[in-house]
């Protein structure tokens, strides 16, 4: 025989417990916390002059320091910081910082930051500003990207690649096998430009297998710094395998100006 469904205690109990509850909750909801969003400090605005760098083409190529003058406006309460900094946009490694100030309006905040450059750079760079709390916990940043076009600092080329068509591997017991590989690089500007000189190398699978900046003074090549040649030196001894591999070379300026690439070929043989 089946039993009716009953409360464990009368109804009115029951009443007066869902009253209790609602009493309960209405208590949580006037006593509890605000938005915490709402508490957060608030950038609205980021003004950064000068907002790009150009230095003029007959400019002397030397190194000047550019200040940036930051401009802010935050809701910032009392116990937080306004915090500036400026990075270099490739790394973001940062290159300065500062905290702002407001001297006389509130809400109003003031900074600089500076960076010394080369006239002839042309790297861009990047200003964040954040409101950094009481805990030291950074909030949103405003990030502002700076560009930076220096002097016309013209292009390096590689005229010629010299080095063996062939090489002999050594026979066990025999010495290695050494030899050079050279290239001859030019600047249109000054060859003070040249920054570097890369040499690459390919197996007949296209996988490059060796790189390297070649060296501009190569006592064992006779070469000195300046006289616009440079050198990378190698050694063959008796493990090594008869193969054809492709030499590839390129230079770089000071600006980051990358040259054509000059290709040759050479053959390691028993």
């Amino acid at each position: 025989m089946r039993h009716p469904f009953r409360f464990p205690f009368p109804a009115a109990h029951l009443l007066c417990l869902v009253a209790f509850i609602m009493i309960l909750s209405g208590c949580d909801e006037t006593d509890g916390p605000v938005n915490v969003l709402s508490e957060h400090p608030v950038i609205s605005e980021v003004s950064v002059s000068p907002d790009s760098v150009t230095f003029d083409d007959d400019a002397e190529i030397t190194d000047t320091l550019v200040t940036f003058h930051i401009s802010v406006t935050s809701d910032l309460p009392e116990d937080y910081l306004l915090v500036a900094s400026l990075a270099a946009a490739n790394d973001r490694s940062e290159l300065d910082s500062d905290t702002l100030t407001a001297p006389d309006t509130p809400q109003q905040f003031q900074g600089t930051l500076s960076r010394q450059m080369s006239t002839n750079n042309f790297e861009n760079l990047v200003i964040y500003v954040y409101p950094l709390g009481p805990d030291n916990r950074a909030y949103d940043r405003n990030e502002t990207t700076i560009s930076v076009r220096g002097v016309d600092t013209g292009e390096p080329r590689v005229l010629e690649v010299d080095h063996p068509e062939t090489v002999i591997i050594p026979m066990p017991g025999e010495e290695d096998n050494r030899f050079f590989i050279s290239a001859k690089v030019e600047h249109t500007i000054s060859p003070d430009n040249i920054d570097r000189v890369q040499l690459e190398l390919y197996d007949q699978s296209d996988d490059r297998i060796f790189a390297s900046t070649m060296s501009d003074s190569n006592p064992d090549f006779g070469n000195e710094p300046g006289d616009s040649i440079y050198v990378q030196n190698f050694s063959i001894n008796s493990g090594n395998n008869p193969d054809t591999y492709t030499i590839e070379v390129h230079a770089i300026d000071i600006a980051g100006t990358v040259s054509d690439t000059l290709s040759s070929t050479l053959t390691i043989a028993r």
